[in-house]
């Protein structure tokens, strides 16, 4: 858990001072606020239910837990929280794109007029 902590920081950070995007990052860090209790609720009750057993599984199944909290997390904040924002101001900022350039996706036969 110490390692997602830091890497989610550094996230963070990222976001925080190399996007500029302070908003975001607050965001971001409230959320994994209330993702990281959880993580330790879960760790704490695999621990508890693997008493006696085997210990390499639960380990094993440990880090794939945190390592795909912190894989969703990171995919997820990094497409939709900051990218995909950044995306809609861009394209509200110019309503009017400009198509002429442009060249049809469709089949010759669905473009013409017969």
């Amino acid at each position: 858990l110490t390692v997602y902590t830091v890497l989610i920081n550094v996230f963070v950070e990222t976001v925080y001072h190399k996007w500029k995007r302070e908003e975001d990052a607050h965001r971001i860090q409230r959320k994994a606020g209330f993702l990281f209790p959880l993580l330790a609720l879960f760790d704490g009750l695999l621990c508890w239910s693997f008493i006696g057993s085997n210990v390499y599984v639960m380990i094993t199944i440990n880090r794939l837990t945190i390592l795909g909290c912190f894989t969703a997390f990171v995919t997820y904040y990094s497409y939709y929280g900051v990218c995909y924002k950044e995306a809609a101001t861009v394209t509200s900022q110019s309503p009017d794109i400009e198509l002429s350039n442009t060249t049809s996706v469709l089949p010759p036969m669905l473009t013409s007029g017969s």
